[in-house]
């Protein structure tokens, strides 16, 4: 049926494409919804008008009057402000699965929205029983089925979305995608001269996306957009991770980053220890207190290492007002740059402003403070030397995207940048995940896992829209719902799964480094039982500080 389709659909492909592109999902889905709804506009056969469906659904995608005010009567059915409905109202039920079931794969979200597209969203509940209760109870298994004959047909069109047999949506279809990093690195490594993005052959703009993939800022399941807006945009946050200018280009030191990157990665090292030659050695240390893990344990588990002290011999104070020798200079940018503090000018030997704010940062999280301070200057044996020298120095990473008992939705939500924060609040996450996991969630999938939101921005500093967010150690949580989802207005909905904050709470709380005084949020139920504190504002989510661990040399 799809094959004999096809010749309609081809006709309306670049709309299709344009609109998917708007609301973020594969044009093939929305291709596939018209086949199966109206095979395309001709069987069964629309009036003239554009009904079907007894006069109940309109258009190509067969909009039912009787749930939606349908959108583009009186013209051509498969017009643009016809699908545009057709797409936003597939959509937004697609957020709805995804904030009902977060674990599940990528293409059982597509799947589920396509169910509910047919019957609404309360008919999905389970996987196994996904389209039972839908038309003819196949109709999002037929949909993907059908999605999947067209996807491979959109290469034309430059639409690189590859949906296979399998669970993965795929950015390029694997006869362009390379499969190795040293595949990547060798693409990589022919750039000579710089050269636009979009000027990008597919050879060199496939392992750019790989690339991208493998430093996780671009995510697997993602479909390149038409005009390739996403990777665009994530190759701008990529150089300007590493202080680059000029956004749109990619050049021979640009691609040489990236290849850096992507081999720190794959050796366990964190994506902004580049430097070679580091002088310290890597040994795994593992520790277990009644459920409550160390960081050096929850390193060892998530397979990061644990960094000895190292020696870093300064002859006078680096930094604001400081005497900034070259030698010491150098050693300085060397040691920030392996923990991550790297965004100041790449020239080694001469001081400038630039290096002020990664100071000032550090500081602030030694100091354990939730505000951007500091001085900016290292003076000889002072606090922020000897800090700089500590095995447990933090480091200054993007946060973890998910693991045991906990996802990141932050990391997912691309349209904001409160990703990043400390070495220390990341263990601390990935422990309190692990201990919720153990104690709450064990055998029961169901229940909402911990859902992560915002920590700071990529520098730290002054984030208008939170209060006390600058430093990297203070993480809020959304509220977690019934049956698994997240989010709510406040914690007095009747949705709102009060024993899964509780759960939280006693997993946070089980962390030594979470700071018990600074537990927000304004449940009157839990501040009675003493698991948090009422503050302003913290109705709808949950937020935690952690505190500053002793050195360790």
């Amino acid at each position: 049926m799809a094959k004999t389709d096809l010749p309609r659909v081809r006709q309306y492909l670049q709309r299709f494409y344009a609109i998917a592109t708007k609301y973020e999902i594969p044009p093939a889905i929305l291709a596939a919804i018209a086949s199966r709804e109206s095979r395309c506009g001709n069987v069964p056969p629309l009036t003239k008008a554009g009904y079907g469906d007894g006069g109940n659904g309109f258009g190509i995608m067969q909009v039912d009057r009787n749930y939606h005010k349908q959108a583009g009567l009186g013209g051509d059915p498969a017009s643009e402000a016809h699908i545009d409905q057709a797409a936003k109202i597939y959509s937004d039920f697609r957020q709805n699965i995804i904030s009902r079931f977060p674990k599940w794969s990528e293409s059982n979200f597509l799947k589920g929205a396509a169910v509910a597209y047919n019957a609404g969203p309360d008919t999905v509940q389970t996987i196994r029983n996904m389209d039972k209760g839908s038309t003819g109870n196949d109709y999002g298994s037929d949909v993907i089925a059908r999605a999947q004959f067209y996807a491979d047909r959109m290469q034309s069109l430059g639409d690189c979305l590859k949906l296979d047999s399998g669970e993965d949506i795929e950015l390029f279809s694997s006869n362009l995608l390379p499969k190795t990093n040293r595949d990547i690195e060798k693409i990589l490594l022919t750039i000579e001269e710089p050269i636009k993005i979009v000027d990008c052959d597919d050879e060199i703009l496939s392992a750019i996306c790989a690339g991208l993939q493998k430093v996780n800022l671009l995510e697997p399941k993602q479909v390149l957009d038409s005009d390739g807006q996403r990777l665009r945009r994530a190759w701008a946050k990529f150089k300007k991770r590493h202080f680059q200018k000029y956004p749109s280009t990619i050049g021979r030191g640009s691609a040489q980053l990236l290849v850096k990157e992507i081999r720190a990665r794959s050796t366990g090292l964190e994506s902004t220890s580049l430097v070679s030659g580091n002088n310290y050695t890597l040994t795994p240390i593992v520790e277990e207190r009644n459920g409550a893990l160390s960081a050096s344990s929850v390193a060892s588990r998530t397979g990061e290492s644990v960094l000895r002290s190292i020696t870093l011999v300064l002859d006078d104070s680096v930094g604001r007002g400081g005497r900034n020798l070259p030698h010491d200079i150098i050693k300085v940018k060397q040691r920030l740059k392996e923990l991550g503090f790297s965004w100041f000018r790449p020239s080694n030997k001469t001081y400038d402003p630039s290096l002020e704010n990664p100071i000032c940062l550090f500081q602030s999280i030694i100091n354990g403070s939730t505000k951007l301070g500091g001085d900016g200057r290292i003076d000889v044996e002072g606090k922020t030397h000897q800090w700089l020298r500590a095995a447990n120095a933090p480091k200054w990473i993007e946060m973890p995207i998910e693991g045991q008992g906990f996802i990141n939705y932050e990391r997912i939500d691309k349209s904001d940048d409160h990703d990043f924060g400390t070495s220390w609040l990341s263990e601390t996450i990935v422990a309190a995940g692990l201990h919720y996991e153990q104690n709450h969630r064990r055998g029961n999938p169901s229940i909402a896992p911990i859902p992560i939101n915002d920590v700071s921005l990529i520098h730290g500093g002054n984030t208008p829209d939170h209060y006390g967010h600058e430093c990297g150690n203070a993480c809020d949580i959304y509220l977690p719902r019934k049956g698994g989802g997240y989010s709510l207005p406040n914690w007095k909905n009747d949705q709102y799964d009060r024993d899964a904050a509780r759960a939280i709470l006693n997993a946070l709380r089980a962390q030594p480094l979470v700071r018990k005084d600074r537990i927000f949020f304004n449940d009157s139920v839990l501040i009675k039982e003493s698991l948090c504190t009422s503050e302003l504002s913290h109705h709808h989510h949950i937020h935690f500080e952690i505190g500053v661990p002793d050195p360790t040399f």
